[in-house]
């Protein structure tokens, strides 16, 4: 075993944030191919588009990137290759959405894939005169025969505000990215087959004023983070196969209008935070057993 002096820290982070996506603790004398083949293997881990180059030439075009390889001691002249994350273009995450969802099936899909600009691509509407490189504002796809998993770059629409996907027959889980979509308001998946369990990261859309999951046969607890959506006036989780008890911080929500959770497997009691909310403002439908 070598000892510490011996070993080469090497953290895997973004780049200024601080935050490691890996750590390795790897010999002095290790090769640069064999510490490439050891990074590889353990960035299968890493839920994210990785590249990985020999001796990289910095000048390369791909200089645009998230992430860099460095020791965390500073030490990056012992370090013989980079680590880079290709950057998707708008065009690219919804290419990747059209095949995942049997795009050339979809009932319509007007102008996707061409070179004509996104405005006119079907279901899409754009931020007027926006200067930002994504511009997408909302997706509307709804009763469109959709089908297979939304995928995970779905996170990376940063601009998107409303996300309709109702009345397809998507399958699969939810992806947690996204919670990644800071700016959405609305996010309607009802009437399809999602299965597991409502991403936890769901929490981080503080925007969110709509979240309509029905009729779905989505598993597990609510996330108690569906607490932190302080903006959200309609929540519909009914008609799925939810377990547990109705979480408290519910009750957090002042300005929630309506509550659908019944048709679920929920047990126990109303919180008293949701109680005293329904009595004193608003109507709510609950299934309890």
């Amino acid at each position: 075993m070598s000892n510490e002096k011996d070993l080469i820290h090497i953290s895997i982070e973004a780049v200024g944030s601080g935050i490691p996506l890996l750590k390795l603790n790897v010999p002095s004398t290790i090769q640069s191919n064999e510490l490439y083949e050891r990074v590889r293997f353990n960035l299968d881990k890493v839920d994210d588009i990785i590249i990985l180059f020999l001796d990289y030439d910095f000048n390369n075009q791909l200089k645009e990137t998230e992430y860099s390889l460095k020791d965390i001691y500073g030490d990056v002249k012992r370090i013989t290759f980079a680590l880079m994350t290709k950057i998707l273009t708008e065009r690219e995450i919804l290419e990747k959405f059209y095949y995942a969802t049997n795009g050339p099936n979809w009932k319509r899909n007007n102008n996707w894939l061409s070179d004509k600009p996104l405005k006119e691509w079907y279901g899409i509407e754009v931020h007027e005169g926006s200067e930002e490189k994504f511009i997408v504002k909302t997706l509307f796809l709804k009763y469109n025969k959709l089908e297979g998993e939304i995928p995970k770059e779905i996170g990376k629409l940063t601009n998107l505000q409303e996300l309709y996907l109702f009345d397809n027959q998507l399958e699969g889980k939810i992806p947690k990215e996204i919670g990644n979509l800071r700016n959405l308001k609305c996010l309607y998946l009802f009437d399809n087959q999602l299965t597991g369990e409502i991403p936890k990261e769901i929490g981080n859309l503080r925007n969110l004023q709509w979240l309509k999951l029905y009729n779905n046969e989505l598993t597990g607890e609510i996330p108690k983070e569906i607490g932190k959506l302080t903006n959200l006036q309609y929540l519909y989780l009914n008609t799925n196969k939810l377990e547990g008890e109705i979480p408290k911080e519910i009750g957090k929500l002042t300005n929630l209008r309506l509550l659908y959770l019944y048709n679920n497997k929920l047990e126990g009691e109303i919180p008293k935070e949701i109680g005293h909310r329904r009595a004193k403002h608003f109507g709510a439908s609950f299934e309890e057993r």
